[in-house]
């Protein structure tokens, strides 16, 4: 069994809270906005929007830095993969996860331009969701090892698995 320490998210996750946290201090500042006289100053309007902005920002940033993108330990084998999440936070309910081969739909890499950084995705079957995992701080070596694994033996369950469905005996086993 081999085991690795990466970050961990969901695309579902990180793509709701961009789009909810904007939004809610958005809708806080227009009534904050809206519900002050009228005779408000432009410097005022001005500042007020500008703190709004920064505001969403740092709120931003600090979720996703902190609460959800977040370190886990996963463990591979020929039985299936498992995650452990490290840090507790709200937004995730489910702490740790086991999947069989079965389970694993797809794996890919995914090389994003704008931070240089490669992200590892695998989608998962049941219950339905992709998880995530890029490399912690200065630990690109051990990002690779984890999704050379990984493809490893989702391919040898992929074989195996083509094989009894046409007939063949079932093993899965790295020497």
């Amino acid at each position: 069994m081999q085991s690795f320490q990466l970050n961990y998210h969901k695309n579902t996750t990180l793509m709701v809270f961009m789009l909810a946290v904007p939004a809610a201090i958005a809708a806080v500042t227009l009534l904050v906005l809206l519900n002050l006289s009228t005779q408000l100053s432009e410097y005022i309007f001005i500042s007020i929007t500008a703190n709004s902005l920064l505001l969403m920002t740092i709120v931003l940033r600090w979720l996703i830095n902190q609460k959800i993108i977040i370190s886990a330990d996963i463990s591979l084998s020929h039985e299936g993969l498992f995650f452990k999440l490290n840090k507790p936070t709200f937004i995730y309910q489910t702490k740790d996860f086991f999947a069989t081969w079965k389970n694993v739909k797809n794996v890919s890499e995914i090389f994003c331009s704008k931070t240089g950084m490669y992200f590892y995705r695998i989608n998962f079957i049941d219950p339905y969701f992709t998880a995530n995992f890029s490399a912690i701080k200065n630990e690109r070596d051990e990002a690779e090892k984890f999704f050379s694994e990984l493809t490893y033996y989702h391919e040898t369950y992929s074989k195996v698995a083509k094989k009894s469905r046409q007939g063949a005996p079932d093993g899965l086993s790295r020497a």
